[in-house]
């Protein structure tokens, strides 16, 4: 299989299905997914592939538009057909009582400590997680037959074992849409999965284990257990005994270990993660391809010690990656990456010639075969890029920068030193430069050190991951090996760690952008490749330089046209978004200098019970929406649900002061180790400004716009912490925003008497929509047109708030997922929710 024919065949096919994907995936807006299911798509598709075969010109035009139908209707049937047997069918966004039996599909793991920078300061109950494949569901009546798999949440701590058939009772809850602009997660590519829901149970009494029946649910036990047990056995070295007093600093190489070998998230890393992912390094620390072909790299070269017998080299290899697989936890990118593996030892243990990109494409036809919504994960886009990348450029850009490599075989081991690092610099500024625009459009972020960092770092990891994969297959079988290789692992993860933090530390390490559009990174994708594409010997016509960078020039004017001109249309005098944190409060807040035209942007609090809201989904959001740079951010009071997600995304949004109460300084005198105090310690190292402030104060966002403070006056001591809230009004173009926190009766009865003739049109619900007198009296007073509730679904429609909820705008992220308030020039008002548009 040799030849540029066959992987331009096998190349065509992969992206005519991808084609027919994406249409798949748009057809909704147009209707179209139900008025042709994918049923129908199924059938143009035979119908297609059998008109194909006449030889005539028209009739082979049939066979892209075959694979173009196969592609839409395997994606339609993935993401829009729920059999009726499908758990999907039993769960409700509210909550469902149920009591469901299954397999359970891996071992549980058990977190003590909430997620988050801030979760230690939390008190936790232990909460498990596991996988159910479910096989029965009971919801009052006589049990059923289901399918489908459930996330499962368990409040405690559960010593079963994976493989186990187990029936349990708890709240399952369908899973919901995206509700802020920039998530990525949604439920049709969980259901593409098999993913109906998750299932929140009380404690490990509501579970009792159960026999196996069916052959087949016994077949799969048994794997099960087999992939557990591999897993305690290979990892049992990277364990710290259990009388080991806890070390932060001695745990990190260890955690660092888990995750480079074994996929694993040990928070104890989670800075260290961080650092990798500002130098473009986080795909070291998820499985990948790069993983797999170390792992292979190292198998063949232990078995080549013993003599040159190919295709067994090729099989011991491909059973190592079985068994790796086994290991490691079977999550798409995983699976994906092990396929690819297989698929090349495959053609190396046939001993004939082939194309490598053929087999890539063809590889990928049969990931997106298996899950089309596969297309849209950037894990697979990087991984199928980068690899098609290396294999057509690396090689030309070696030759143009060092000449031709010799002979391994017919130079000293130093020039094969010197020749073996020329070809990595290739492959890394290859590596980097064709993935540098698809991370900008995912993740927001350009390393200018991603190349230099990858060559520098990759001997290191290359070392520990192939030493390391070793270790893991031999301990296996001698336990004992890998608690004699663990200090020297260890203390190569330590050096690693340490550079990847020097090199962190290094200023312009990482450049935050702007949300990129589709277009842009497609139109950069394709100049860089043209940048790389093999030359002829004479190089480039001056014709092709001057349109490459002609074509560069363009692209980066484009690129600073977006850095440039971002925000609201100039139309729009006040912008407010509240996004949707659930039980917290986050509103993006931009206004319009009515001078200068310019946008000033800040976020009212950025907080919420889920700890992790700042690490991805309030960036993401602002991003997303436009406001890639917030410079100020106004905390209203020192409850955590309203600034949890603060120390996460300093750097990405570019915060650079924070306005709060003297509140905050009560709370951290009052608890030195509490988490208000590490709020302001963590401010003060990374050179934020913090700026106090009371009523009868401005906060300036520019020169010409103000807000105004009109609660708590200094000095103020209150029973309950929410009354020492900050409400601040904002005006413009006629019309006023008033934000409230938390405030509660003794707040609200202080202001409404100081300020009886209190107006706004846009108010936030005060504490959160919470349903007492107090809130329903506020709304009645200051008499809004629109009222912002972020909160949970437990404040939802409350009746006790019917009155106030009444002849107004009423919007709540619980309904409504994020909320979009927006002022007109003209003193217009509009507001809508981001699922239910306008």
């Amino acid at each position: 299989m040799d030849g540029p024919k066959p992987a331009r065949r096998a190349a065509y096919a992969a992206a005519f299905l991808s084609l027919g994907i994406v249409l798949a995936r748009i057809a909704p807006a147009w209707g179209v997914g139900t008025v042709v299911p994918a049923a129908l798509l199924g059938l143009a598709a035979a119908l297609a592939l059998a008109a194909s075969i006449f030889r005539h010109a028209p009739a082979r035009a049939c066979l892209p538009l075959a694979v173009v139908a196969l592609g839409a209707g395997l994606c339609l049937h993935r993401t829009a057909h729920v059999p009726d047997h499908h758990i999907a069918r039993c769960a409700d966004p509210g909550g469902t009582l149920l009591r469901v039996s299954g397999l359970i599909e891996q071992s549980p793991r058990t977190q003590f400590v909430r997620a988050g920078r801030l979760g230690r300061f939390l008190p936790s109950e232990p909460l498990t997680r596991f996988v159910l494949r479910v096989d029965e569901v009971q919801a009052g009546g006589p049990p059923r037959p289901a399918s489908g798999r459930l996330w499962v949440r368990l409040n405690g701590i559960s010593d079963l074992p994976a493989g186990q058939r187990v029936r349990m009772t708890g709240v399952v809850r369908s899973l919901r849409p995206p509700s802020n602009p920039g998530d990525t997660f949604t439920p049709a590519r969980a259901l593409a999965r098999g993913f109906g829901g998750t299932i929140d149970v009380d404690s490990p009494d509501a579970i009792e284990p159960l026999p196996i029946d069916s052959p087949l649910t016994r077949l799969r036990a048994h794997l099960h257990r087999i992939s557990a047990r591999l897993h305690a056995g290979a990892s049992a070295w990277l364990q710290s005994p259990a009388d080991a007093p806890v070390d932060p600093g001695a745990d990190e190489p260890r955690a660092l270990l888990a995750a480079l070998l074994l996929g694993e998230d040990d928070m104890a890393a989670s800075e260290l993660r961080d650092a990798f992912t500002r130098l473009g390094l986080s795909h070291i620390l998820s499985i990948s391809g790069l993983n797999l072909a170390l792992l292979a790299g190292a198998v063949l070269f232990a078995l080549r010690l013993a003599g040159d017998r190919p295709r067994a080299e090729a099989l011991l290899a491909s059973l190592a990656v079985l068994v790796y697989l086994l290991i490691v936890p079977a999550r798409a990118p995983v699976l994906r990456a092990g396929f690819m593996t297989w698929a090349l030892l495959a053609a190396e243990a046939t001993g004939r010639r082939y194309d490598r990109l053929t087999i890539l494409s063809w590889a990928a036809c049969i990931i997106l075969i298996w899950n089309p919504t596969e297309l849209f994960s950037p894990g697979f886009q990087l991984s199928v890029g980068v690899v098609a990348a290396l294999l057509t450029l690396a090689h030309p850009l070696r030759r143009r920068l060092f000449g031709l490599a010799p002979d391994p075989d017919q130079v000293r081991p130093p020039l094969r030193l010197l020749h073996t690092l020329q070809d990595a610099v290739a492959a890394a500024i290859v590596a980097w430069a064709v993935s540098a625009p698809l991370v900008a459009y995912h993740v927001g972020v350009v390393s200018p050190l991603g190349a230099l960092a990858t060559v520098a770092l990759m001997p290191i990891v290359g070392l520990i991951m192939a030493a390391g994969y070793l270790v893991l297959l031999v301990a296996l079988v001698v336990p004992p090996a890998g608690r004699l290789a663990a200090p020297a692992l260890e203390s190569l993860a330590w050096i690693l760690a340490r550079c990847v933090r020097t090199l962190d530390g290094f200023p312009g390490s990482v450049i935050h952008l702007p949300s990129l559009s589709l277009a842009w990174t497609i139109a950069a994708t394709a100049l860089i490749i043209w940048w790389l594409w093999p030359q002829s010997i004479e190089g480039p016509t001056p014709r092709t330089r001057r349109a490459r960078w002609t074509a560069t020039a363009l692209v980066v004017l484009w690129l600073a046209a977006r850095l440039l001109f971002t925000g609201p249309p100039q139309s729009q005098a006040l912008r407010l978004d509240t996004l949707d944190v659930a039980d917290g409060t986050c509103h993006l807040l931009r206004l319009r200098d009515p001078a200068t035209g310019r946008t000033a942007a800040a976020l009212i609090d950025c907080g919420s019970l889920r700890l992790t809201v700042g690490e991805r989904t309030i960036p993401r959001a602002v991003r997303a929406l436009g406001a890639w740079r917030v410079p100020t951010v106004v905390l209203s009071h020192p409850n955590i649900d309203h600034y949890a997600g603060l120390l996460d995304f300093i750097a990405p949004l570019g915060v650079r002061r924070v306005i709060l109460t003297e509140a905050f300084d009560l709370a951290a005198r009052a608890a030195p180790t509490g988490p208000v105090a590490y709020l302001l310690e963590q401010l003060e190292a990374r050179g934020v400004e913090v700026v106090r402030i009371a009523a009868g104060a401005t906060i300036d966002l520019a020169p010409n716009l103000r807000a105004e403070v009109l609660w708590p006056p200094r000095g103020l001591r209150v029973r309950r912490d929410n009354d020492a809230s900050l409400v601040l009004r904002f005006t413009a173009a006629g019309r006023t925003l008033m934000t409230t926190g938390d405030i509660q009766d003794e707040a609200i009865a202080s202001i409404l008497a100081d300020r009886p003739d209190l107006r706004a049109d846009i108010l936030e619900a005060p504490h959160h929509g919470s349903p007492t007198p107090a809130t329903e009296r506020f709304v009645l007073a200051v008499d809004p047109r629109v009222v912002v509730q972020s909160t949970g679904p437990r404040r939802l429609d409350d009746p006790r708030l019917a009155r106030a909820r009444a002849d107004r705008e009423w919007l709540a992220t619980p309904r409504h997922g994020a909320i979009t308030v927006i002022v007109e020039r003209d003193g217009s008002i509009t507001a809508r929710g981001f699922r239910t548009g306008p």
